[in-house]
């Protein structure tokens, strides 16, 4: 079960808000490398996004 906190102070009820779980999300970022060993494939593959 989930404990629920209750704030003593303003800067921890923003940061309580901040964590709370969203019907919708914000998007994600990705960053996508290749190394000395990546496939001619994976480069291919790499290279169309």
């Amino acid at each position: 079960m989930m404990e629920i906190r209750t704030p003593k102070t303003h800067k921890a009820k923003r940061v309580l808000e901040q964590r709370v779980p969203r019907l919708v999300e914000n998007g994600k970022k990705t960053l996508i490398l290749h190394g000395t060993k990546t496939s001619a494939t994976l480069s291919a593959v790499l290279m169309e996004l």
